[in-house]
């Protein structure tokens, strides 16, 4: 993730070098909530095709 060119895991490894916590802090919870929005939406397909 943090090796890619583009995206939130560059960005990430660019502040982290910079030395601007903030924005490290901010990636990292941005990370958090769309894994965690992702796994909300597995659970709703999941759950919708095992009622089926």
């Amino acid at each position: 993730m943090l090796t890619g060119r583009i995206g939130i895991g560059n960005f990430l490894w660019n502040e982290y070098n910079n030395g601007l916590y903030t924005s490290i802090i901010l990636s990292i919870l941005t990370i958090g909530v769309v894994g965690w929005a992702l796994d909300r939406l597995m659970s709703l397909v999941e759950s919708r095709f095992k009622s089926i």
